[in-house]
């Protein structure tokens, strides 16, 4: 499920033909009516990703993202500016050997998202994407997870602030 909703689902082909998803894991709830559209919403606010909640991800399911991240943003340096620029929380020294291995990670509640595919399907992302699914370790063995990387796809290639 993870792998899934990382990388695999944005070139998935049930979902070639539209313009957003909107996920909902066995754990969410819509307890009342809203008169809000999240597709209408999304569409005239111009927004690209919208999620129930903020937090972070266990170390133990998240070893070695945080050097992940650090040598793509290095390798990358439009990547680095954008991160700068959306404020995301390095950690310090990240130098070290051993950066972020026992930290915890940012993360949205990847339980409810509305997704605008597009956005995730540029070439830019798709690079990212694909380097990221080119090591099966990552979430068959370390057991990272979508949303922290859901949360740094965002912050890499978006304007979040």
């Amino acid at each position: 499920m993870c792998a899934f909703f990382s990388y695999k689902i944005f070139s998935h082909p049930r979902i070639s033909s539209l313009d957003y998803y909107f996920r909902l894991d066995d754990d969410s709830f819509i307890r009342e009516p809203t008169c809000l559209d999240p597709f209408e919403y999304m569409h005239v606010n111009n927004k690209s990703l919208a999620h129930r909640s903020e937090g972070e991800d266990w170390p133990f399911v998240t070893g070695g993202m945080w050097q992940f991240a650090n040598k793509y943003a290095n390798d990358h340096p439009d990547v680095e500016s954008r991160l700068l620029g959306n404020q995301w929380p390095w950690l310090p020294h990240r130098d070290s050997p051993d950066y972020g291995l026992d930290a915890w990670i940012p993360s949205y509640g990847g339980n409810f998202e509305v997704v605008k595919l597009s956005r995730f399907q540029t070439p830019e992302v798709k690079a990212f994407l694909d380097n990221l699914a080119s090591d099966p370790t990552r979430f068959y063995t370390y057991r990272w997870g979508d949303a922290p990387l859901r949360k740094m796809t965002a912050y890499m290639f978006l304007n979040v602030i």
